[in-house]
């Protein structure tokens, strides 16, 4: 448990690492942005040719992208639904629905308060956003999830809830380097193999990844290169840890 006094000295170092973080190579994928999200659990609409707050349509496939704990806030908040939403839209028109779960104002609630607090936030967020899904009266044999990070804790709780009200299984969960000490709670408690169809885990390895292999029944593990390394302990928002959804969004861009 975290006291006041190192809370605060966490958050001003964070706040330096953003920084120094938040500038980007020229032509590399952008996953931040400069500023604050007001958003503490808000589904944005990212398809191509489409307003964010523009109604989701039932029929048509969706992609939902939630992004991971973001400690950066209120200097950087994540953006990667808006590159998934680019790259999908390049590749498929509007034949593919993406949807971003924008929780950035939200994941510093209980980011230093321990690893349980964290998981039952983010489980309370999964809620939330099958609510929101529920809602908007989409099947879910027509989602896919895409989770990054503590997202993915996210991503499974939605699953799973969504498994409860309607009785059947997403599309698929794509899994972008979720924390290893997780595992338990996607993989056991929150049973994400038979929340969804098809379980994809792409993960990478230290020092500035946050992955281990998931060798469970049903999930498909993907160990990914760690080209950052210790560069990446200097450079958090440029790490091996959100490497893995560059890689993804580039392998959706070159159309693997």
């Amino acid at each position: 448990m975290f006291n006041v006094t190192t809370r605060r000295a966490a958050v001003v170092l964070l706040t330096g690492l953003a920084a120094v973080a938040a500038t980007g190579r020229a032509g590399e994928i952008r996953l931040t942005a400069v500023g604050p999200s007001p958003a503490r659990g808000l589904l944005v609409n990212r398809t191509i040719g489409r307003r964010p707050f523009d109604p989701v349509d039932p029929s048509v496939p969706a992609v939902v992208v939630v992004h991971g704990l973001n400690p950066f806030h209120p200097l950087v908040h994540f953006t990667m639904g808006r590159s998934y939403g680019e790259a999908l839209g390049a590749r498929y028109g509007a034949a593919v629905q993406v949807l971003e779960w924008d929780w950035n104002a939200a994941t510093t609630t209980d980011v230093l308060l321990g690893c349980s607090a964290n998981e039952r936030f983010c489980e309370e967020q999964g809620r939330m956003l099958a609510a929101a899904l529920i809602a908007a009266r989409i099947d879910p044999a027509l989602l896919t999830f895409i989770g990054q990070s503590s997202g993915v804790v996210v991503s499974a709780s939605a699953a799973q809830s969504l498994y409860a009200y309607h009785g059947r299984p997403i599309r698929r969960l794509t899994m972008l380097d979720p924390y290893h000490a997780q595992h338990e709670l996607i993989f056991n408690r929150l049973s994400v193999t038979s929340c969804a169809s098809a379980v994809d885990h792409y993960w990478v390895p230290g020092p500035s990844g946050f992955g281990r292999s998931a060798d469970y029944s049903g999930v498909t593990s993907t160990r990914l290169a760690s080209p950052r390394r210790y560069r990446g302990l200097i450079r958090p928002l440029h790490s091996d840890h959100m490497h893995a959804v560059r890689w993804h969004v580039g392998t959706i861009s070159a159309g693997d």
